[in-house]
């Protein structure tokens, strides 16, 4: 269970910057 909850974890992490990456790149393309 501990490892599902950090699996879990990690990857909302990767969403959360997958998520400002793409805000990033909206930024730079104005």
């Amino acid at each position: 269970m501990i490892l599902q909850l950090e699996g879990g974890t990690l990857k909302g992490e990767k969403t959360f910057l997958s998520i400002i990456a793409e805000l990033l790149k909206l930024m730079v393309s104005r």
